[in-house]
């Protein structure tokens, strides 16, 4: 027998009263008296364990809290995917809310809108604003008016003077940038960005980002760009198991060729010898793996294999000195990796990174005097952690939030000037790309 709505909490409470438990339903012919006890006993303890948890998180009585989900459809999913039955069933046990039950509930949600393959609940609405009629991006560039650092997590920090330099509106998704994963300054002192939903790569001179100079076009989303040392670019996409490689001159970009590869890769760094470092998620039965490529995709050889599951979330990474770092997006930790052995630490110039505590960690970059940056959401608030190496050598922790408490670091990049930051905002769908004189 299928489970209606509002059998759910009175099945969750038959399975625990040591009675025959009946519910008398519907009037006239419709009426029916249905043996709830013998349901709950057919549907199991397990799945009926959840069914309150189910209850609240889904908005009580049978208007649902998520739009266009109504109740039934997400019941199907949590009774034919029971890995979420323990968060449902966990749910309310305390107050504080346990940070595996919180990501186990994102996944699930992810689920009800058909992202199976997803867990970031950021990821599925950036890719669902693709399909809303009217996205903005807007580009600037900002000046610092104070060049004071911080010493205190968490401070607002310098406070930039703003001009736009740029302000699109597009109607229908037609045309423009909506959202900026990662940027990049190519050798010609342009700014390479992957606009993840419009299936983009775009590039703008620094000095007149005005105006498009060119973009190509790619069929899914880019998510990842890296530099190659001839000069040329290579970009991983979400989901698909292929590389691109674009060739850039002064004012053009042209695809140079399409790479199939044996994994889905996430993020970029360069390797040894002209060789490339890419991350691999977790997928199905599929470890989250560090794997050296070469320049036509094949595996030289794997620097890490997470048969453990401990890095499955990585996102983003960069290279510094004999380190790869990784950004576990899933796991809310900065890691590094030694190239040659695959070590994994987490501690950079005797800063132990989780202590830290951070939330979501993003693309990562280093600028020329070894000083580290990453984007964060810490406390509920999208912040830029800027990690400071003293003369010393020792690194200090500093952080500033952004104005915006509802946008999110993506793609950073360093100039010997500036740090280039992408911010996505949440509240209208667009993207901001920030730039912050050096030092600060």
């Amino acid at each position: 027998m299928e489970v209606e709505v509002h059998e759910v909490p009175n099945i969750y409470h038959a399975k625990s009263i040591k009675l025959t438990v009946y519910l008398d339903t519907g009037s006239g012919k419709h009426r029916q008296l249905i043996n709830l006890s013998e349901l709950a006993e057919s549907l199991g303890h397990d799945y009926c364990a959840t069914l309150l948890g189910f209850y609240v998180y889904s908005g009580e009585d049978c208007t649902s809290a998520f739009k266009g989900k109504g109740k039934v459809g997400p019941l199907k999913k949590l009774e034919k995917n029971p890995k979420f039955h323990t968060a449902f069933r966990q749910l309310g046990d305390d107050w504080d809310v346990k940070l595996r039950v919180v990501k186990q509930l994102e996944e699930f949600t992810c689920l009800m809108y058909n992202y199976s393959r997803e867990k970031s609940v950021d990821v599925v609405t950036m890719v669902m604003v693709k399909d809303s009629n009217i996205v903005v991006f807007i580009l600037s560039l900002l000046a610092l008016a104070n060049t004071g650092a911080s010493n205190n997590a968490g401070n607002k920090g310098p406070t930039p003077r703003t001009f736009r330099v740029r302000t699109s509106t597009v109607e229908n998704g037609k045309h423009g940038w909506a959202l900026v994963t990662s940027v990049l300054v190519t050798d010609y002192g342009q700014l390479l960005m992957a606009d993840f939903l419009r299936n983009e790569v775009k590039m703008v001179s620094l000095k007149n980002p005005n105006t498009v100079l060119s973009s190509v076009r790619a069929s899914g989303n880019p998510d990842s760009l890296l530099q190659l040392l001839d000069g040329r670019v290579m970009v991983c996409f979400r989901n698909a198991k292929k590389l691109l490689i674009i060739t850039v001159n002064t004012d053009s970009l042209a695809v140079d060729a399409t790479l199939t590869t044996n994994r889905e890769y996430a993020g970029l760094a360069q390797g040894p010898n002209n060789t490339v470092i890419a991350s691999a998620p977790k997928r199905g039965s599929l470890h989250g793996r560090l794997d050296v490529l070469d320049l036509r995709g094949n595996i030289l050889r794997t620097i890490l294999d997470d048969t453990h599951n401990n890095y499955i979330g990585v996102n983003y990474l960069t290279r510094f000195g004999e380190d790869v770092f990784l950004s576990d997006h899933e796991g809310d930790k900065v890691r590094a990796v030694n190239i040659a052995t695959g070590t994994v630490t987490s501690t950079f110039r005797g800063l132990d990174l989780n202590s830290l505590n951070l939330k979501e960690p993003r693309d990562i970059t280093f600028d020329r005097n070894g000083n580290m940056y990453f984007g964060v959401l810490q406390s509920k608030l999208c912040s830029l952690c800027y990690i400071q190496i003293s003369q010393g050598g020792k690194a200090t922790a500093l952080s500033w939030v952004s104005a915006d408490t509802t946008s999110y670091p993506y793609g950073v990049t360093t100039t010997s000037t500036h740090l280039i930051v992408s911010w996505w905002h949440t509240m209208g769908g667009r993207s901001e790309v920030t730039a912050y004189q050096l030092p600060f």
